[in-house]
């Protein structure tokens, strides 16, 4: 895990495609990534082509196994996938204890099994 200067913690499986652009934003272009966000690292974003993911105080992971489609499990707090302007639609908001799929060129969003392990060890 690294900790950024916003304070959120991440960890990134490889083979992944990640770039730091600020202090509580990364991009995401592949791979997998989980995230301990703190009190006050809350709003951090994880930007995709598929859309935005924002953190409203949580404990999550993040999958982008192909161009458009994102897994998301959420294990403590509030996760929003803002779609991107190609998918258009409203905020998606994911809670606790809950897994989706969604589809960034569909806008389709699916709930999928949460067992509570897709989080990668520190």
């Amino acid at each position: 895990m690294m900790t950024l200067a916003s304070g959120a913690q991440i960890g990134v499986e490889a083979p992944a495609i990640l770039c730091l652009k600020g202090e509580n934003v990364v991009r995401l272009d592949s791979g997998r990534l989980s995230a301990v966000v703190p009190a006050q690292a809350t709003g951090f974003v994880v930007e995709t082509t598929a859309g935005r993911v924002v953190d409203l105080g949580t404990e999550f992971t993040l999958c982008k196994d192909s161009p458009h489609v994102l897994r998301l499990f959420v294990f403590v707090g509030l996760v929003e996938i803002q779609p991107s302007t190609s998918a258009g639609g409203k905020p998606i908001r994911v809670p606790e204890s809950r897994g989706v799929r969604f589809d960034g060129k569909t806008g389709e969003v699916t709930k999928i099994p949460f067992d509570g392990i897709e989080m990668l060890a520190p």
